[in-house]
């Protein structure tokens, strides 16, 4: 498994698809922010559009604090792109025979598919996380960050980077399972992206039907925890551990039923 583990992230951060990725997550979170600035100057100076949309506003009132929520859910920004990524990882593994290969060698197929599993879900949680430090660190000199940055701040902004590191393993979970199982580039990658995006926007209906965000045991549902509770003012533990406990078994029962078609599927 060892072996396995190192010879997949080796393969993994020598591909040109990890360097596509990381410029991504370097780049990408910078012309965001840039984005946001346009728009809250385009907003504030066209009082013609303001009044049309009832805004009443000068701008996007909009902090860091705010804005960098925004960034750990599936739905957005890198959410939308990692499990792309994640996907054509693992289905490269398939599409240049080093997947019969590792099989004819004697690897067993449950190390094979831990193997990607564990080595795609850290290294999107890595590019997730490196992603959002840069974007934290490109926001606050344009729009502030909106609160003092004391104990309980950076509490909770642990909290953001830890649910959003464990929300890509999520999504990792998901891609390597539709990619192991069926074994085809092109719909694997739709798949998860559809299944990935339509969890996002049953978490957003969940919380639009309690937007007082009342009722806790919401956060048992998968991606409730990152459209709901990452835009509270305060860090909420409770939240923050029955997010934990949803992603966890949601993560070892996709694993479970994609490992059980793995092992019983023909690899030609």
């Amino acid at each position: 498994m060892g072996k396995l583990l190192k010879a997949d992230l080796y393969r993994i951060f020598k591909s040109k698809l990890f360097l596509i990725a990381a410029l991504l997550a370097l780049v990408f979170p910078v012309l965001t922010v840039l984005l946001y600035f346009g728009l809250d100057k385009l907003i504030a100076a066209t009082s013609e559009l303001q009044s049309m949309m009832n805004m009443n506003m000068t701008g996007l009132n909009m902090t860091g604090q705010q804005l960098l929520s925004e960034q750990f859910v599936l739905s957005s920004n890198m959410g939308l792109i990692l499990p792309i990524f994640i996907t054509l990882f693992v289905a490269g593994d398939i599409s240049n025979g080093t997947l019969r290969n590792k099989i004819i060698a004697g690897r067993s197929r449950t190390a094979i598919y831990f193997s990607h599993l564990i080595t795609s879900g850290l290294t999107g949680a890595f590019l997730m996380v490196v992603s959002n430090l840069i974007f934290l660190a490109a926001v606050i000199p344009v729009f502030g960050y909106g609160v003092d940055i004391d104990k309980a701040e950076v509490l909770k902004l642990v909290y953001f980077y830890a649910t959003g590191g464990i929300t890509i393993f999520f999504g990792a979970s998901v891609s390597t399972m539709v990619t192991l199982s069926i074994k085809n580039t092109a719909p694997a990658v739709i798949i998860s992206a559809v299944v990935l995006m339509g969890l996002s926007l049953i978490g957003n209906g969940i919380h639009a039907v309690d937007p007082l965000d009342e009722n806790r045991l919401l956060c048992l549902i998968p991606t409730y925890t990152n459209t709901s509770f990452l835009a509270k003012g305060t860090f909420d533990l409770t939240s923050f551990l029955l997010g934990v406990v949803s992603y966890a078994v949601c993560i070892l029962v996709l694993t479970l039923a994609g490992l059980i078609v793995f092992k019983k599927s023909d690899i030609k």
